[in-house]
């Protein structure tokens, strides 16, 4: 069954044309002959249109947007009363296949867009779907196969482009009679793991490829194709499940294959189809929350045999979004995690990513990570601008239930337990966005349940590139930071869920399209910065409180200062004379004024907060909340939280019965006095499924350094004083929910031995604690360093060589300094040759089988980054020995002789491993065995 329907072109046609004035008569300039259909928006006095068109014979329809039908001349001579936005543009008639039955309460099901409110939005923007945007996915590839990734709502093709760093499968083309030609042999070494581009089971593949004289078509694989983004073709791999786009480079007479996506590269898939995925599955309804957008990728998977083509880093982030941006991407998704020596490189990566926001006029939505429920878990708050999205993960009832099976979640839904949240050295996420998605896993495998902020995230993008595509139907100028801020303000918050949490909570698409008309008109501020001028971690100015029991101040007092940052699509005079008369709202505990101001320039105020009365009767926590309030509009136009935390000191053996629901993670908040070197935590469930919950630990920094299921002891060793949390968490669940009992204390064990003979090793110990210890001692040697290798900020040292004896080894790169928020990756990579053939690897341990000459590459993230001061790091090769081990169980106040046998001379380090749980150990101390 064929259906004809009016689709607007929604670029402004060669006839059409904006104006600037408001209140001006105008008239339509349209060249074409004959009957045609105009969009217009922008009409002043929209009944005298009416009237004027009626009498000459023209058809006209709707509000807002006006659709005129009748002869091109006839319109012409119409008087317009236009204001500023006026714009006019044809409609193009379409023909296309009538879809396939479906509800609208099933199309927002599966890849979520109800939330949003999209689905009221479009009765009335029908075709603000995403289309007139192209979105950017910079992730682990997408295929162009997969049906989600085919066409737009209109018809139009869909995948547009696919960028990555990987030279690879560049292949020089050499001349020949017929045209040109490239050989491919899949036999020479990569990176991490062989390449089998052709997808025939074999990765020592010959083939060739033949590109003609034209430089417009490539021939391979028995089929001949263009370049991917000039034409949309791709070849199909030996395997059909996979395929093989190329690009001709007639210039530098050159030809990239772009590599095949198969299972390993799943992620990227999902987060496409979350964003823009149409008719997924080929089936009707099965959409992206933007499904009429284009799409470009950038692929940080594909497989190199250059370690510089590998490296995870600030230049590969930030390079990856400057060609999404070059290529047209109006809104890009990051759902990675990135990492940091210290809050100074987080800066400058927040200052790159507002340079990329405006040379491109980009919206860039980053997911908030999975690194929950502890507070403070979204802790790389500083990298993000303050023009820019971060997506925490909502979970509502209907979507659990009906894509992970999931039954228990309350009626509004809930911020999903491992989603990562404030208040950190910032304040936590922008918006929350659904999470639970049902998308295409890869190229070669089916569908999946796509879960974790990394779906939350492209949701979000998606609900912005609606927006854009609903700005544009409007005639409006599209500014990228006004964009982030519509949907921002626009939020719906849940009400069980503190702001740290969920930030301004869900946005809603259609109060979004209102709020960004009166920014970009100046009419109120797009954002108001809070400054609390008290310094927290590493120096970061807070915009979030934090109480402490432990600190013992019961009142505290403090300076907040208000700052309006308004529209730069604002009227100029707007920035000098906005003026926004404020409400304060303080929450239980808080006190200060009822009334301010807002302006460009600084307000401030002064509170009081008194810990006792924010946290009540035996409560672990508290979040409370400043709320800044428009008194022209009653809009809420900026959060301040405020948390109180009973941090109680673990001497004291705490303890708790916390209820869980399903998909719900709770804390408990230790403050380790300075002395102590370790503690245990134990936990069971007194309810429901201990299959399902989790414990985990996180520092002073609230990183996350255990993580463990129910039924095994954390033993935590302790490297600084301060405050620790003890999160517990459901993954799935039913009403039923879970009753778990955990339980503190103090682990004190002392080595008293110093030092030893080889012949007669014998080790006392003394259990201080008030537990019996169950569990091994080990001694291993201190590890041989083989080399330190520095590195200094110019990145002038990265890659050395070392001749390696056989053996086990271990290579870390560490930093100089102590640093609080410091994200450290070790991004080293190793290449040696064995019997002729070249073996590159990225592991933090290897084997060395026999006297081997190895070159090693280091690089922390932050490389790219020209930093003021100068930082350095230590690369460091450590052979590693096999620890000698004796099973060891002592009960409280108890002392011990433990023998080991099997030690040579030389400095052993000394630790008592958990029986049953390997990945829990305490360190003991050193010991000289001579």
């Amino acid at each position: 069954m064929k259906t004809t329907i009016l689709l607007s072109l929604f670029v402004l046609a060669a006839c059409g044309q904006k104006t600037t004035s408001s209140h001006k008569i105008r008239s339509t300039q349209l060249t074409q002959k004959g009957q045609v259909s105009v969009l217009m928006t922008g009409v002043e006095d929209q009944q005298a249109l009416k009237e004027a068109a009626v009498q000459n014979g023209i058809k006209i329809e709707g509000e807002g947007i006006l659709i005129l039908s009748g002869d091109a001349q006839d319109i012409n001579q119409l008087k317009i009363s236009t204001n500023d936005n006026f714009a006019y543009q044809l409609d193009e008639k379409m023909e296309l296949t009538a879809a396939e039955s479906f509800s609208p309460e099933n199309d927002a099901l599966y890849l979520a867009k109800k939330d949003f409110g999209i689905l009221e939005f479009w009765k009335t923007h029908p075709i603000a779907d995403g289309r007139g945007v192209t979105v950017g996915v910079l992730d682990d590839g997408i295929s162009p196969h997969q049906h989600g990734f085919i066409t737009t709502t209109t018809g139009e093709r869909k995948f547009l482009a696919k960028g990555s760093q990987s030279s690879f499968t560049t292949f020089d083309l050499k001349e020949t009679e017929e045209g040109f030609e490239a050989l491919v042999d899949e036999s020479r070494p990569v990176f991490e793991m062989p390449l089998d581009l052709d997808a025939d089971g074999s990765y020592t593949s010959v083939f060739k490829v033949k590109v003609n004289k034209e430089f417009n078509q490539a021939c391979m694989l028995d089929q001949c194709k263009g370049s991917f983004s000039k034409t949309g073709e791709y070849f199909v791999a030996k395997n059909p499940l996979l395929a093989l786009m190329i690009e001709i480079d007639a210039e530098n007479k050159k030809i990239k294959i772009l590599q095949p996506e198969s299972g390993d590269d799943s992620h990227g898939e999902g987060v496409a189809s979350v964003i823009a995925g149409y008719r997924i599955g080929n089936r009707a309804g099965f959409n992206g929350v933007a499904p009429g957008s284009k799409l470009v990728d950038y692929d940080l998977s594909e497989i190199t045999d250059k370690a510089e083509e590998k490296e995870y880093t600030i230049a590969t982030f930030l390079k990856g979004l400057d060609w999404l941006g070059s290529n047209g991407a109006e809104v890009a998704n990051i759902s990675y995690s990135l990492g940091f020596t210290n809050t100074e490189t987080q800066t400058f990566m927040r200052k790159a990513l507002e340079e990329i926001i405006k040379k491109h006029n980009m919206v860039i939505s980053f997911s908030a990570g999975n690194n929950g429920p502890g507070l403070g878990s979204l802790n790389r708050r500083s990298i993000y601008p303050d023009n820019a999205l971060v997506a925490g993960a909502f979970i509502s009832k209907e979507l659990d239930e009906k894509v992970h099976g999931v039954t228990g979640i309350p009626e509004e839904g809930r911020v999903v337990y491992y989603s990562s949240r404030g208040p950190g050295q910032g304040v936590g996420p922008t918006l929350i966005s659904p999470l639970s998605s049902l998308t295409n896993s890869s190229a070669d495998s089916g569908h999946m349940a796509f879960n974790g902020t990394s779906s939350a995230s492209p949701a979000l993008a998606g609900a912005a590139a609606v927006l854009i595509s609903a700005i544009k139907q409007h005639g409006l100028k599209v500014d990228a930071a006004s964009v982030v801020h519509a949907l921002r303000l626009s939020g719906k918050r849940l009400l069980a869920e503190p702001f740290i949490f969920q930030g301004n909570g869900l946005p809603q698409v259609a109060a979004a399209l209102n709020i960004y008309k009166d920014l970009i008109a100046g009419k109120t501020f797009q954002n108001v910065i809070v400054a609390i001028p008290r310094e927290t971690q590493d120096g970061v100015e807070a915009r979030g409180i934090t109480l402490k029991a432990s600190q013992g101040k019961m009142v505290d007092s403090l300076k907040i200062i208000l700052k309006g940052v308004i529209s730069e699509s604002a009227p100029l005079e707007k920035k000098v004379n906005l003026l926004v008369p404020v409400k304060l709202e303080y929450s239980q505990g808080l006190s200060g004024p009822k009334e301010l101001w807002v302006s460009s320039g600084e307000s401030d105020f002064y509170i009081d907060m008194a810990i006792n009365e924010m946290l009540g009767a035996g409560q672990i926590e508290a979040f409370g909340e400043i709320k800044v309030i428009s008194q022209v509009d009653n809009s809420l136009m900026a959060s301040i939280p405020v948390t109180a935390i009973n941090d109680v000191s673990i001497t004291n053996r705490p303890g708790a019965t916390i209820k869980l629901g399903a998909q719900e993670g709770k804390r408990f908040h230790l403050h380790i006095p300075e002395g102590v070197k370790g503690f245990r935590v134990s936990a069971e469930a007194l309810d429901g499924d201990a299959g399902r919950i989790a414990v985990s630990v996180y520092d002073t920094n609230q990183i996350r350094i255990e993580r463990v299921r129910l039924g095994a002891d954390l033993w935590v060793p302790v490297s600084r004083a301060g405050h620790y949390q003890v999160g517990v968490a459901m993954d799935g669940g039913t009403p039923r929910g879970a009753l778990i009992q955990i339980k503190m204390e103090t682990l004190d064990v002392k080595l008293r031995t110093k030092s030893t003979t080889a012949t007669d090793a014998s080790l006392s110990l003394t259990n201080n604690s008030r537990s019996s210890l169950h569990g091994i001692i080990k001694a291993r040697k201190v590890d041989e360093i083989v080399k330190n290798h520095v590195i200094s900020s110019d990145f002038q040292n990265i890659e050395f060589t070392q001749t390696l004896p056989k053996g086990d080894y271990k290579i870390t790169l560490k930093t100089t300094e102590q640093y609080d928020l410091s994200y450290l990756f070790g991004n080293c990579s190793h290449t040696y040759e064995k019997a002729g053939v070249k073996t590159m690897a990225a592991s933090e341990t290897f084997n060395i089988e026999e006297d081997t000459f190895v070159t090693f590459r280091c690089l922390p993230f932050d490389y790219g980054m020209l930093p003021e001061t100068t930082y350095h790091w230590i690369v460091q090769i450590a052979k590693l020995s096999k620890p000698v081990e004796k099973r060891l169980d002592m009960a409280p106040g108890s002392k011990k002789d433990v023998k080991l046998e099997g030690l040579t001379p030389g400095r052993y380090e000394v630790v008592v491993q958990d029986a049953l749980n390997e990945k829990s150990s305490l360190p003991l101390g050193e010991i000289e065995v001579f």
